[in-house]
């Protein structure tokens, strides 16, 4: 699986979106790709939904993310990648939804991998 950045940000994301992780803030359609294209440059993932809800503009989500490296990142700010490993971590999104596209992206994730 490759990760798209650019095509999902153009498809889901307003111009102006607003992304926090708890530890920042990251403000503008074309930063927001940049970051995820940073986050994921070497590194796949796959969004699993468990569970979600919606009311008016916001929806919730849980979901499982399976991460897999191409190559070995310990010093990846997210989570020390070993080349190959799959690794699943659980996140809570809170998304803002205008005109059908996402304006604002609250998450934060458990701070371990789960396990499969």
């Amino acid at each position: 699986m490759t990760n798209n950045e650019q095509q999902t940000g153009l498809q889901f994301f307003t111009e102006d979106v607003l992304l926090e992780d708890g530890n920042r803030k990251i403000q503008g359609r074309e930063q927001v790709i940049k970051v995820l294209e940073e986050a994921h440059n070497g590194i796949n993932e796959e969004l699993q939904i468990r569970a979600w809800a919606q009311t008016g503009e916001t929806l919730l989500a849980e979901l499982d993310g399976e991460f897999i490296s191409d190559e070995d990142a310990p010093q990846h700010f997210f989570y020390p990648f070993k080349k190959g490993e799959k690794v699943r971590f659980r996140f809570l999104v809170a998304y803002t939804v205008v005109a059908g596209r996402f304006s604002n992206i609250r998450i934060t994730y458990w701070p371990s991998p789960i396990s499969a």
